[in-house]
């Protein structure tokens, strides 16, 4: 009865993970589906000329992971990522294919199965399209599972054998404990050569029998410990209750991301959730889902949790358990790729509308005016280098992102990087006639990387020399404080308004963006700062003293 109790818990645990597995592959997979049939309809717009089979490969984008298919309505294979531009594609026909027909008939299928060109289990996901000319084709996208199948077979192997030692364990338990029980009933047996099997009540230490059941309370106890062991170890939150709605089990990751480090049923019996406002939302958003279905709650505190939810026993007859998982950082980040996604269309639909204007008023006529043509083509210069410097303060911003810009922290000289500095500014700080001034002293060291520290100078400088109006005063400064090295870049421009200088380092955020754009400012420098001074250990931040300028302030180590 144990091995069978052991076994079914065992199994939905199992079922539990695995469910959570598979439906956040098959979300990935939906979502990477929907952008590329999105991207399938302006690349046709884009180029009305361009084959299907050339459609999946620009779709891929050369990834090695994911395997993209345009199909026709009847199933013939018109392009195929994994067959190169130059090979013929396959005569196979797909149109009985699972995910192929549930496209046809539900709008989406899905479908898992052995791929035999890479010989490896994939998840497929298909959708129908219409073409430029109002043809029905299928858009397939598949990634790899073989990832997920080994994790399944991991957690396989682990709540297998978390369940054999548990029943190792309770089966030694149950052995001591009727064999200290009943030994010195066999005793008195043997003693009377088994004439009687009537013993006296007298002949049965009341003191041993309790003695052995506080020792089998005792194992019991270990046992429970172990299995709380094994719940604090998962990053999950799993909390469990019973008929009556009573807090059975509440693991540490599931207080930690609740903010709830009082509830410990496990040593103190069982807890009420109406003395934890969380956990009562908790239980009571997870059982208005169907069993196994995902469900997102925000909480008081900011945090976005999903909860899944499974019955203990059937149809509830032993309570519930409710899986929670902290997808804050995960819904932050979609949200950063949002707003990304919609700060970059707006910075670039600026420069390229005004780029578009001049073409076609030169190709209306202007070209004839030496005039018009050279005004026209300085605006299509000045956009196509504001255009060049986004792009290339995205690149290094997804580089500092992704964890591939590379800093060696070693001893620099402020004074001969802010020469550098001066070097950099020195023709367009001449052009406005403004006074540059270095107040550094000898031997000022600090520790960090020398191209990294020489962008933050540039960047800083050059935000210095635009804004800062003709005949202005621009200054660098640098002093020792304790431990650190605090370097100021000091003008006296217009200044910054109290309710921007938290704000400034933001990515595209300006606080006059007509005038920045026009100044060829992208609205990315000071963030570009902002991550590489942290990366080096530093701090930067802005001071605007009164009536006007402002004052960009950054701390290094000091070099010893």
């Amino acid at each position: 009865m144990i091995g069978l109790t052991l076994f079914g818990v065992k199994f939905h645990v199992n079922r539990t993970f695995e469910k959570a597995i598979d439906n956040q592959a098959e979300e990935e997979l939906s979502r990477i589906l929907r952008i590329f049939k999105n991207n399938l309809l302006l690349l046709q717009q884009d180029f009305p000329e361009i084959s299907s089979h050339a459609l999946a490969h620009r779709l891929a984008g050369g990834s090695s992971d994911l395997r993209v298919t345009i199909l026709a309505q009847d199933g013939n294979i018109l392009g195929d990522s994994s067959f190169s531009l130059q090979s013929s594609l396959p005569k196979e026909n797909h149109r009985h294919r699972r995910e192929v027909m549930g496209a046809l008939l539900n709008g989406k299928g899905i479908a898992k199965r052995v791929d035999h060109t890479y010989k490896v289990d994939f998840m497929y996901m298909a959708t129908p399209f219409s073409d430029k000319k109002g043809d029905q084709k299928i858009l397939r996208v598949a990634m790899p599972i073989d990832g997920l199948v080994a994790l399944h077979a991991d957690i396989h192997f682990s709540t297998m054998t978390v369940g054999l030692f548990a029943l190792i364990i309770t089966g030694g338990i149950i052995a001591l404990t009727f064999h200290y029980m009943f030994n010195p009933m066999w005793k008195i047996l043997s003693s009377r050569g088994q004439k009687s099997l009537l013993l006296p009540r007298s002949n049965i230490s009341s003191g041993n029998l309790a003695e052995r059941l506080e020792s089998a309370t005792k194992e019991l106890k270990e046992e429970s410990d172990l299995l709380n062991a094994v719940l604090s170890d998962i990053d999950n939150g799993v909390i469990a209750i019973d008929t009556d709605d009573k807090i059975t089990l509440c693991n540490q990751a599931a207080r930690d991301i609740l903010d709830c480090q009082d509830c410990v049923p496990i040593e103190k019996g069982l807890i009420s959730p109406s003395s934890h406002p969380c956990i009562r939302k908790v239980i009571d958003c997870g059982k208005k889902e169907d069993k196994g279905t995902d469900r997102e709650l925000i909480l008081d505190s900011g945090k976005v949790i999903s909860i899944k939810a499974g019955y203990l026993g059937a149809s509830n007859s032993r309570g519930m358990v409710f899986v929670i998982h902290d997808v804050t950082e995960v819904r932050q980040l979609e949200s950063m790729r949002k707003n990304l996604i919609a700060n970059v269309s707006h910075e670039l639909r600026t420069p390229l509308s005004t780029m578009r204007s001049s073409a076609e008023i030169l190709l209306a006529g202007a070209l004839s005016d030496p005039e018009q043509t050279k005004r026209f083509v300085t605006a299509i210069m000045r956009n196509i280098t504001l255009l060049s410097g986004i792009v290339e303060d995205l690149l290094d911003l997804s580089s500092i992102d992704a964890g591939e810009y590379q800093l060696e922290l070693q001893t620099i000289s402020v004074l001969v990087a802010g020469y550098r500095a001066f070097e950099h500014v020195g023709i367009a700080a001449k052009n406005k006639s403004m006074v540059l001034e270095i107040q550094i002293p000898e031997g000022t060291e600090i520790l960090a990387d020398e191209q990294a520290f020489d962008q933050v100078l540039f960047n800083l400088m050059t935000n210095a020399v635009k804004y800062t109006p003709e005949n202005g005063h621009i200054k660098l400064q640098a002093r020792l404080e304790g431990d650190m090295v605090r370097i100021e870049v000091v003008d006296n421009g217009p200044g910054i308004a109290p309710e921007f200088r938290l704000k400034i380092f933001e990515r595209f955020f300006r606080v006059d963006a007509a005038r920045s754009r026009d100044s060829g400012g992208t609205g990315l420098g000071l963030a570009i700062v902002k991550d590489l001074v942290e990366k080096m250990n530093g701090k930067v931040w802005v001071e605007c003293p009164e009536p006007s300028g402002s004052s960009f302030c950054m701390t290094f180590p000091r070099a010893v």
